[in-house]
C-alpha cells in the first residue's frame, strides 16, 4: 500500500506558510478520512486553509476573481 500525502501549494502562498502547517492539514484530513468522514475532512481543511489565506491575502476592493468557481471531477 502506498502512503503518499501531498498538498500542492503555489509558491506565492508557501512563502507565508511553512511545511509543518501543510503537514498538519494532511494529518487532520487523514484522521477524519480514517473515520470515513471524507467530505467533512475536506470541508474542515478548506475552512482552516481559508483562514490563513485571508490573513495573508485579504480581499481588496478592486479584486477580480481570476479563476472559475466551477468544480470539475474527471474520473
Amino acid at each position: 500500500m502506498l502512503d503518499i500525502k501531498i498538498i500542492f501549494v503555489h509558491k506565492g502562498i508557501h512563502q507565508f506558510v511553512d511545511v509543518a502547517y501543510w503537514q498538519l492539514q494532511c494529518d487532520l484530513m487523514i484522521e477524519q478520512f480514517k473515520q470515513k468522514a471524507y467530505t467533512q475532512g475536506i470541508v474542515d481543511a478548506i475552512d482552516r486553509i481559508s483562514d490563513i489565506l485571508s490573513r495573508h491575502f485579504p480581499i481588496q476592493p478592486d479584486d477580480v476573481n481570476e479563476l472559475s468557481n466551477e468544480v470539475i471531477i474527471n474520473g
